[in-house]
């Protein structure tokens, strides 16, 4: 009786010990299990971040290169400069069809650039106008005249029609600027969320709108005096 209790005893110790080991190689599995799910939770955490800064670095990339026309205007831009801008910014639904304008330097007078059609466009029908979209100048613009060669011929319209303040005063320079800040602006506003904000694209179109003071009754101004 007390060897079979014994041998029992023994059954039961072995049985302990074996379940013991079991538990302690099952606690051990689970706790690898938990270290491979992190690990894959925290690669798929920094996956996800990487195709966020692709993302994000290819987006920077393709915005440099759409705007690469605004910045152009910056320098000594030529026609086909204003042209490629303009159409761009057509092109990227930034302004609306009937072009936009900007302030003459330390006159009253605002230039109008229509928005060409096709992006090698052969010529620009330039406006100078009042702030109450009386056009006042017309000219036609093409490869031939540089920039500095229409803002001469402005300059020798104007002193023609009596509008002249003086040489100090007239300072075209800054027109391309001008035009760039608010092109580069519209630009920005999309970039940032217009579309989301207001439903469309309307919403860098209106920024340009307003800024120029242009609208509908542009079209209908007073006849121009061309030059």
């Amino acid at each position: 009786m007390l060897y079979v209790t014994g041998l029992l005893e023994a059954k039961v110790d072995a049985s302990e010990r074996r379940t013991a080991e079991l538990l302690a190689e099952t606690d051990a599995k689970v706790e690898g299990l938990q270290a491979t799910i992190e690990n894959v939770r925290e690669d798929l955490v920094r996956s996800s971040q990487g195709i966020s800064e692709l993302v994000g670095q290819r987006l920077a990339e393709q915005r440099a290169t759409q705007a690469a026309p605004f910045a152009a205007l910056r320098g000594a831009c030529s026609f086909a400069d204003v042209v490629a801008a303009l159409h761009r910014a057509r092109e990227l639904d930034l302004i609306p069809e009937f072009g936009v304008r900007v302030p003459l330097d330390n006159t009253g007078w605002y230039v109008h650039f229509p928005t060409p059609l096709e992006p090698e466009a052969a010529f620009l029908d330039v406006r100078i106008e009042t702030g109450s979209l009386r056009v006042f100048v017309a000219h036609r613009w093409d490869p031939s005249y540089s920039p500095a060669d229409l803002f001469v011929h402005v300059a020798e319209v104007l002193q023609q029609r009596r509008s002249w303040d003086g040489d100090q005063m007239y300072e075209p320079g800054q027109t391309f600027a001008h035009l760039a800040d608010l092109l580069e602006a519209a630009f920005d506003a999309q970039r940032q969320g217009g579309r989301r904000r207001c439903g469309s694209s309307k919403h860098s179109r209106h920024l340009i709108t307003k800024t120029t003071q242009l609208g509908a009754a542009g079209l209908h101004g007073s006849s121009p005096t061309t030059g």
